[in-house]
């Protein structure tokens, strides 16, 4: 699953493995808010008072507006 904020940033739904990825370093996770506004998960209390808000957790994809202007509108 994935989601945009309202500022068009893509991100990847990962709260099912969110810990894993945490422990792992490899990617930043972001806590996203119904609002369409996101936040730096910065460490694993960040992460825990997240998913206790049942919130969603992402990883960055990207620019949907870099797409639009790579490839155009189809």
């Amino acid at each position: 699953m994935i989601k945009v904020t309202k500022d068009n940033f893509v991100f990847k739904i990962v709260t099912h493995k969110a810990k894993e990825i945490l422990a792992s370093g490899i990617f930043e996770l972001y806590v996203l808010y119904d609002d369409g506004t996101e936040g730096l998960i910065e460490d694993l209390e960040d992460l825990n008072l997240a998913l206790k808000e049942d919130r969603d957790i992402g990883i960055e994809v990207g620019q949907l507006n870099f797409y639009f202007k790579t490839y155009g509108r189809h």
